[in-house]
């Protein structure tokens, strides 16, 4: 005789049977469970519980984080301050957070809220990062790179602690926002060009930020056939042009606004030319479509990331490296590379602060008052303004490897009379 303990496997019928009664019983609960909320008759039914009514409050109650930059003398902090000021006007409460550059800023979008950080950056997220960082994020390359040179990274909220890393998934993009130039100094008479500096000392900015991705991008190009310039990692601009002042490096490379404060307050300190990039202009395209062709693979689409950008003598009063004229008459600037940088989010991002912000970006008075806050003290709407957004045209590429996110591509589109056609190939 066979002694069932419940666990052997019971023949169909016998299981079908014992299914239709739990059922019944399921059923039969559901059933008093409705009367009971239906009310009784001649009882009065129970008064539904009131939902509350959709605030910015209630969609971040711990308000929105926004990424910016190192110091609160940047031109990203400025961004990111002026852009909290306006969605303040919509009910939005901002936190603006200094961080290491564009690279940590998009690592931030990944934050799930804890005890140390009550924010969900996931939805309530919004960083300031580079174009170029931005397409490496959703193709892992570069600073997210789960398998180069630095295959991991230091978690800004755990000082000492190394995360792997890695892709960031569902990342989109939410607007424009101005173009960065780079900036090579050098002392006087040392060198004219960049292709000097193969194999030489060159301070940037660390691994997290846009600029030391940039300088390896011009390196690249510049350096070709011979050892790449020698990258010393610096936070700070000051920190830069002490290690120039002091002969530790042969040049110091940023990139931002021109003029931009910190670096204003340095060159005031000690004598610096100002090497043209712009002939590496070309070859900086052509690298960087050609690494995404191979990325992409069937979706790689035409564009042209970089632009010719110009630092004016007067943002510095710094001559062009071998011209010590410094003549505004007879030069009226440095050429340079100009690399656009923007707003961007996950696709889980709250609707309605994406859309806030595209409306934010497309409209008047708001770019004025961004626009005046990114140049601070040294505005020129001749010179200096956000990115015209019909050039997202032209640049087409990145946004189509980094899409608008839905709830701001209607402000877009309507802005600048059009998305990017993203056809491969073309």
């Amino acid at each position: 005789m066979t002694v069932s303990t419940g666990d052997e496997i019971q023949p169909a019928s016998r299981r079908w049977g014992r299914r239709h009664a739990r059922v019944a019983v399921a059923a039969s609960g559901a059933i008093a469970v409705a009367l009971l909320l239906a009310g009784l008759p001649g009882q009065p039914a129970p008064k539904a519980v009131p939902q509350a009514a959709w605030s910015p409050a209630t969609e971040c109650p711990h308000g929105v984080d926004i990424f910016t930059s190192v110091t609160d003398r940047t031109s990203p902090f400025r961004f990111g301050t002026e852009l909290g000021n306006q969605l303040a006007t919509k009910g939005w409460q901002t936190n603006v957070i200094k961080t290491n550059g564009s690279s940590e800023n998009l690592y931030y979008l990944e934050r799930r809220p804890s005890q140390q950080h009550p924010v969900d950056d996931t939805r309530c997220g919004i960083a300031i990062s580079l174009l170029t960082v931005a397409t490496d994020a959703v193709y892992g390359a570069y600073q997210f790179d789960a398998h180069g040179d630095l295959p991991s990274r230091q978690d800004p909220d755990n000082s000492g602690q190394q995360l792997p890393k890695n892709q960031i998934l569902g990342l989109r993009a939410v607007a424009p926002g101005y173009d960065e130039l780079v900036q090579l100094f050098v002392r006087p008479h040392e060198y004219t060009e960049a292709g000097q500096l193969c194999g030489r000392k060159v301070a940037t900015s660390d691994d997290m930020s846009g600029t030391k991705q940039i300088a390896q991008t011009l390196f690249n190009v510049a350096c070709q056939g011979s050892s790449k310039a020698d990258f010393v990692e610096k936070k700070t601009v000051k920190e830069q042009f002490n290690l120039l002042a002091t002969g530790d490096v042969d040049a110091v490379l940023t990139e931002g606004i021109s003029p931009a404060d910190t670096i204003l307050d340095m060159v005031g300190q000690q004598p610096v030319r100002l090497i043209d990039v712009s002939r590496y202009l070309n070859s900086m395209i052509d690298n960087w479509k050609s690494f995404y062709r191979q990325a992409a693979g069937g979706e790689a689409v035409e564009g042209r990331l970089f632009s010719l950008g110009r630092i004016y003598l007067d943002d510095y009063n710094v001559p062009a490296a071998g011209d010590d004229t410094g003549n505004a008459d007879d030069n009226p600037g440095i050429g340079t590379v100009a690399t656009p940088n923007g707003l961007f989010a996950r696709e889980t991002t709250s609707d309605r602060l994406v859309a806030d912000i595209a409306t934010i970006m497309t409209s008047e008075p708001a770019r004025t008052a961004v626009t005046n806050r990114v140049w601070e003290r040294n505005h020129n709407p001749e010179k200096r303004h956000l990115i015209e957004l019909g050039q997202i045209m032209t640049i087409r590429a990145p946004y189509c490897y980094v899409p608008f996110h839905p709830a701001a591509a209607p402000a877009i589109e309507k802005a600048a009379g059009g998305l990017p056609d993203c056809v491969p190939g073309e």
